[in-house]
């Protein structure tokens, strides 16, 4: 779990959890701790209230979804800045936090560029090539379709090759912060984005939002592995 040491996360693997039941649980608690963990890794996996379209994309795209513990859907905002496809958002009532997600699969892009490799006339990029520029884009749009108030290009953060191959199924990922402009942050105000690519397959974006850049590190770490390249 690569990823998550660099963001200074742990991990409570099944083998840590049969650890801490047989060390520090008495005997009658066992049971009741066993199902609730249990009940939380079925609910996980439950993805049948998916709204249809976001199924869709998520086919397209070949990326398996586990939904979070703790967390609601809640409506996506129609806005001219970054489109996006779901909104979970936090249940706890003293935590204002939410985590969109926009699915760009490539399949239309590559056979256009395939197509152009035929034809002298045509030019265009490997669509393979953009996600580190697609995401600068969107975390400006995000941000309020400006250059930031002190003059500096977000800086993306790529995360460790190895570590996205085994957790994300990806080629590449990495992670910008931002302050959201008012349009997409609505009333949040800090935001990080999280991207993920796989080649000839398609890009995937986290966008986690809150009100203050400190709370962020610690109430991703439930929908950080929510999404995954089949």
């Amino acid at each position: 779990m690569v990823l998550l040491i660099q963001f200074g996360y742990g991990s409570f693997t099944i083998h840590n959890y049969v650890i801490f039941v047989h060390k520090f649980l008495p005997m009658k608690k066992r049971g009741w701790l066993f199902m609730s963990i249990m009940g939380i890794i079925v609910c996980s996996f439950v993805s049948d209230n998916l709204p249809k379209d976001f199924k869709a994309v998520l086919e397209r795209a070949h990326l398996s979804f586990e939904a979070p513990s703790g967390y609601a859907s809640t409506k996506v905002i129609a806005n001219d800045q970054v489109a996006y496809d779901y909104a979970l958002k936090l249940k706890d009532p003293d935590k204002k936090f939410e985590v969109r997600y926009l699915i760009m699969p490539l399949d239309s892009m590559l056979i256009e560029y395939k197509e152009s490799l035929k034809d002298t006339s045509k030019t265009m990029i490997d669509p393979n090539t953009l996600y580190e520029k697609m995401m600068l884009v969107i975390a400006l749009n995000a941000g309020g379709g400006t250059m930031p108030a002190d003059g500096n290009m977000p800086e993306i953060q790529p995360f460790d090759s190895a570590a996205v191959k085994n957790e994300f199924n990806a080629d590449w990922g990495g992670a910008v912060f931002i302050t959201l402009g008012k349009e997409f942050g609505q009333n949040y105000t800090a935001c990080m984005i999280v991207g993920i690519h796989k080649n000839n397959v398609a890009d995937a974006y986290y966008f986690y939002l809150a009100e203050e850049k400190s709370d962020i590190p610690d109430l991703m770490k439930g929908p950080f592995h929510s999404l995954k390249f089949k």
